[in-house]
């Protein structure tokens, strides 16, 4: 069974059910085609303290027998009835991300590895009508969510999002396929008074009827990691072709690289173990009601 809700009492952080684990290593089947898992934790503002219509427990019963897809196809339904007024906020302040670098980055002993400044454009396929193509250094697929648990913690500033979901890097592509591409990147502007900070000139935001612009992404990133997790703060410039809308948003996400290793080899009771670890990791410095909010 899932617990997604209150806090356990007595380990004091939200999961108190071992089983939540063999959804994870069910849900592992990532290794082919080049595909490659991973999990991390978002944070928000508590909007189940101002009035939103976010449910906070969530129970789906999930039997070992079970295979993977039923079990996916159960956390769909369930996920689609609890989704219809949900919105899971993801921007933080500034205070809240100097409070986590210089407070919390020491404290969990996480080194810094890189700080990048990248441009992300996302593509549309008239082939792939459910898929999103993203180009960075390597183009990929959008990522696949296969769990989502959106966590109210009502003591807290902060809730929480823990997600598995799996990606998979285009590398079969037709040099056809590459040009289009190829065409449609080369052809954008930098202007840092758009949204996204590109933009295309007129009739050249897509390439013959099947590549399409759907969106850009301007952002700046720092990581943060150890043997066990990696800590990414950004800021992220976006901006949606489609709706015409545009955001700009301070993110922090928590990847449990080690987690994801003992996936791969189905260690239930490592996973566990790492699983637990980080939730409350993230329980005791990440949620913190000491953290500024102004």
């Amino acid at each position: 069974m899932f617990e997604v809700g209150f806090p356990d009492a007595r380990t004091g952080w939200p999961f108190s059910d071992d089983s939540t684990i063999s959804v994870f290593c069910r849900m592992q089947s990532c290794k082919e085609d080049g595909m490659s898992a991973y999990v991390s934790v978002a944070y928000s503002p508590s909007y189940a303290k101002r009035g939103s219509t976010f449910s906070p427990n969530v129970h789906p019963i999930v039997d070992p027998s079970v295979g993977t897809e039923s079990v996916r196809k159960n956390l769909v339904t369930e996920v689609k009835l609890r989704q219809l007024k949900r919105q899971f906020y993801t921007n933080v302040p500034s205070s809240y991300v100097k409070n986590i670098i210089d407070g919390v980055v020491p404290k969990i002993g996480v080194n810094f590895e890189e700080e990048k400044e990248l441009y992300q454009i996302k593509l549309s396929d008239i082939t792939r009508p459910d898929s999103t193509i993203s180009c960075k250094c390597s183009i990929e697929l959008n990522q696949v969510r296969h769990l989502v648990i959106d966590i109210s913690c009502l003591d807290k500033n902060l809730d929480l999002r823990l997600m598995l979901s799996t990606k998979r890097i285009l590398t079969s592509l037709t040099d056809d396929e590459k040009q289009s591409i190829s065409n449609l990147i080369s052809s954008a502007i930098l202007d840092p008074d758009v949204k996204g900070g590109l933009r295309w000139p007129f009739g050249k935001e897509s390439s013959g009827d099947r590549y399409s612009v759907i969106g850009v992404w301007h952002i700046k990133a720092k990581a943060y990691t150890n043997s066990s997790v990696r800590l990414r703060v950004r800021d992220a410039d976006r901006f949606d072709f489609r709706s015409s809308a545009g955001e700009v948003a301070r993110e922090i996400t928590l990847k449990m690289t080690g987690l994801v290793s003992q996936l791969r080899k189905v260690e239930v009771e490592s996973v566990s173990d790492q699983l637990k670890d980080t939730l409350k990791l993230v329980w005791d410095h990440f949620l913190s009601s000491a953290c500024s909010f102004t």
